[in-house]
């Protein structure tokens, strides 16, 4: 039983680390977007171009953050079910 419900928690882990993967992508994406045209309307140097380019070094950081929460609550449970 027990190793049903750690295979039901890495399930979910799977699940959990998609929906937060493709989140962060659409983000990524979305301020990918306002940069570009942020560039062309006021150039890199304007300020509200640099803050779109800080949003997606934010984006990209916090990506791997959860990356590597998640693989390690996906090793610390796969250890627990031997």
């Amino acid at each position: 039983m027990f190793l049903l419900d750690i295979s039901l928690v890495l399930i979910f882990s799977d699940i959990e680390k998609a929906q937060m993967t493709e989140l962060a992508f659409a983000c990524a994406q979305h301020e990918k977007k306002t940069y570009d045209i942020l560039v062309k309307q006021l150039g890199e140097e304007d300020s509200r171009t640099r803050d779109s380019q800080n949003w997606m070094s934010t984006f990209k950081a916090r990506e791997l953050q959860v990356d590597a929460v998640l693989q390690e609550r996906y090793f610390t449970l796969l250890f627990l079910s031997f």
